[in-house]
């Protein structure tokens, strides 16, 4: 079947585009080509039998007539291969409707029935002239081999060779309206998993449609550059692990002049992650203008977030960091906690944590720390899929190790810091598969933020 579906493919056609009378037509040349290399290999063989036999006098005729058929098959062969299917198929049927009459001259019409290449060259008709045009050659087979038959009874036609059993016309006519019932039966269950096939390519054409356009709005969602600012150098990026993923992030100017930073991690992959991922960050857009506190502000994010998350099981973890002058506040939902690396080089992780959002009502405020943010330190936001990459033995990246890139990381610039990051962890995964999204967010105090 994988050779068939390669065959089909050869057209140049995606699978779900081909259409039946196409397919149909891929799948009887794929049959023939089948047979006929087949019976090239088989003849040859036999014809170097028989001229064996020959040579030592054994023989008077059969490597001839088997030599002359290796050509004739090539020549089909050749004219599936380069011109016509259907046109082979029809000199096929035609030659070996020739051949069994030969032989039937031969033979007789009961021994015909026994012959090897009779009995496959009518199942193989069968398959590949299903249909009006085969039953026009069954026709013309049933009414040779009746008037054959009657010649026999009536002495008017001696076979070369005896015969048990001579004119066994219904014998015959059992055989190949048989051989005729199982063709098409083997042609229909044939065209069914072709079907079946075309219709399982289609879908994942569909959905994978579906994805990249997906992917594609999510995208539009995350912000395409940090917001100008004198006071903050910004860069933030996310790789999902999957053509959608549940990863978010965002840069906001409030109107009293704080920064505010989200990150988040929607649970779960694909599509559902997404979606949630997506009233999430439509949540934090529509509410942040008026946010006063981090704490506070996730706590009415997560209670109108609730309603929508309770029946699905997913939740979200989100982060969210204000910056002010030499402040930073933060309050956590779920996610790493985020890493301060201070002018000097001194690293310190901002410990504070809290239940995702979605999980169950929160009646109260979310937790917040604060901290002095000075001028040259740098804040830097993380998901889990950076702590939690694998290597090739499953090991994870951890903690320790991403304050090691931290510390190593080039401070020059924000896009610099975040591009060292990410690149350490696909170094860290190698050849492995991504498996789980990867956002990092990076935020570094410039010289001109600082009050006096």
């Amino acid at each position: 079947m994988i050779k068939l579906l390669r065959w089909i493919e050869a057209t140049g056609k995606p699978l779900a585009e081909v259409h039946i009378p196409d397919r149909e037509l891929a799948w009887r040349g794929f049959v023939l080509n089948t047979v006929l290399l087949s019976l090239i290999f088989f003849t040859a063989v036999y014809f170097l039998l028989n001229a064996a036999f020959w040579f030592f006098g054994l023989d008077e005729g059969s490597a001839v007539a088997t030599f002359i058929g290796v050509f004739v098959f090539l020549g089909i062969y050749q004219v599936s291969r380069q011109f016509s299917v259907q046109l082979a198929i029809y000199l096929f049927s035609a030659f070996s409707i020739i051949i069994s009459f030969i032989l039937s001259i031969g033979w007789g019409v009961a021994d015909i029935s026994t012959n090897a290449f009779y009995v496959m060259a009518i199942f193989e008709n069968s398959i590949l002239l299903r249909g009006r045009p085969f039953f026009l050659v069954l026709g013309t087979l049933v009414l040779g081999y009746l008037l054959l038959g009657l010649a026999e009874l009536a002495g008017l036609f001696t076979p070369l060779f005896f015969t048990v059993l001579t004119a066994n016309v219904i014998n015959v006519t059992v055989i190949l309206t048989f051989l005729t019932l199982l063709g098409l039966i083997t042609s229909r269950l044939i065209d069914q998993v072709l079907a079946a096939q075309v219709a399982e390519a289609s879908r994942r054409q569909e959905l994978e449609s579906r994805a990249r356009i997906a992917a594609e709005i999510q995208l539009k969602m995350l912000p395409d550059s940090p917001p100008e600012s004198a006071n903050y150098d910004i860069a933030g990026l996310s790789i999902p692990a999957r053509d959608v993923g549940g990863d978010f992030y965002n840069y906001h100017l409030l109107p009293n002049g704080d920064l505010a930073v989200t990150i988040g991690d929607v649970t779960g992959k694909g599509m559902p992650a997404a979606l949630l991922m997506a009233v999430t960050t439509g949540m934090i857009d529509s509410l942040i203008p008026a946010a006063k506190e981090p704490g506070q502000f996730l706590s009415v994010v997560a209670s109108r977030l609730h309603k929508h998350s309770r029946d699905s099981g997913l939740n979200a973890a989100c982060l969210v960091a204000f910056f002010n002058n030499d402040y930073l506040r933060v309050a956590n939902a779920g996610c790493i906690s985020p890493v301060i690396r201070r002018r000097n080089g001194q690293l310190e992780w901002l410990e504070v944590g809290g239940l995702p959002m979605g999980i169950k009502q929160i009646p109260e405020a979310y937790r917040q720390v604060e901290t002095r943010f000075f001028p040259g330190d740098w804040a830097i936001f993380t998901t889990d899929g950076v702590v939690e990459s694998m290597d090739g033995a499953r090991q994870l990246l951890g903690f320790k190790a991403l304050e090691t890139i931290i510390a190593r990381a080039p401070s020059h610039s924000a896009q610099a810091m975040r591009q060292h990051i990410i690149e350490q962890v696909q170094r860290y995964q190698g050849a492995q598969d991504q498996h789980d999204d990867i956002t990092v967010v990076v935020v570094h105090a410039t010289e001109s933020n600082y009050a006096a």
